[in-house]
């Protein structure tokens, strides 16, 4: 019996047609005594998380016109019942994220992608004959995927019932720059009050405890045979430039390795990947 799955259904068995806005997060809250402010302030949760993703979905990363963007906002948290006290928090958090350098060499910046060059919630499917949980870690045991970034325990996480059919989901952002393309997702998860709480070891341990590591992979999946479709002599090493996770409460352009976390799967692992998911053992 063939089926329609996602990445929510894999890992927690229930299955949506809505994009996954924060709406899965689960002991990501850190418990501090002092009073929040600002950004780190915002309440927290699925509302929450819906709707800085259409903020971010709905204004343009490179428009100079503040006014545009401010109605923007406000109309955004109006519509989600949040009142016009957080319009200037908001405002503040975005230019903070469009402006935090994505790359070490601090020139690949989301205020650079003008909107011609970006596709918001792409919505994705695509077939698999046959997904076993045992054969996924086996595959990424043996690729060592993510380095450093997901220990064994991480990979032991992935388990759920066979399935055939087909994988659907939403991707919050696909962008190119300089011929490569890059996926980005938005996470308001709130891991603390300070900046610090959003250091890279702090994104590692959510990323392995949300699943979110597996949620790329499939992401990734989808763009890459998207682009083997669409790019003339595509290649995955010269035209895709890997996966964001961008923790929006924990960006500033000053604490440039804050509230990034950034992943470029091996070749040969989506490789195997897109032939494991085709029936290939």
């Amino acid at each position: 019996a063939w089926q329609l799955t996602s990445f929510s259904a894999l890992t927690t068995g229930h299955d949506t047609d809505l994009p996954d806005h924060d709406a899965r997060m689960i002991g990501t809250t850190s418990v501090d005594d002092e009073s929040p402010t600002g950004i780190f302030a915002f309440p927290r949760g699925a509302r929450a998380g819906t709707c800085l993703h259409q903020i971010f979905e709905e204004i343009d990363f490179v428009a100079t016109k503040e006014t545009a963007r401010q109605a923007t906002v406000k109309r955004t948290l109006e519509a989600h019942g949040f009142t016009n006290h957080w319009v200037d928090v908001i405002e503040t958090m975005l230019e903070k994220v469009l402006r935090t350098p994505l790359d070490g060499s601090g020139s690949l910046c989301l205020s650079q992608v003008k909107r011609s060059r970006r596709v918001d919630e792409m919505a994705f499917y695509f077939p698999l004959l046959e997904l076993r949980a045992a054969d996924l870690r086996r595959l990424l045991s043996k690729y060592n995927f993510g380095g450093n970034n997901i220990t064994p325990g991480g990979i032991v996480q992935f388990d759920f019932k066979s399935v055939s059919g087909f994988m659907h989901g939403y991707i919050d952002l696909v962008f190119e720059t300089d011929g490569r393309f890059y996926i980005a997702d938005y996470k308001s998860n709130h891991l603390g009050n300070h900046f610090e709480d959003y250091r890279p070891e702090a994104l590692e341990a959510v990323m392995v405890c949300q699943q979110y590591t597996l949620q790329y992979l499939v992401y990734t999946l989808a763009v890459h045979r998207f682009l083997g479709q669409r790019v003339v002599g595509y290649d995955y090493d010269r035209h895709f430039g890997g996966v964001y996770y961008l923790f929006l409460r924990g960006m500033d352009p000053a604490r440039a390795d804050n509230g990034v976390f950034f992943d470029r799967p091996s070749r040969q692992l989506i490789e195997a990947a897109d032939a494991l998911l085709m029936g290939d053992r």
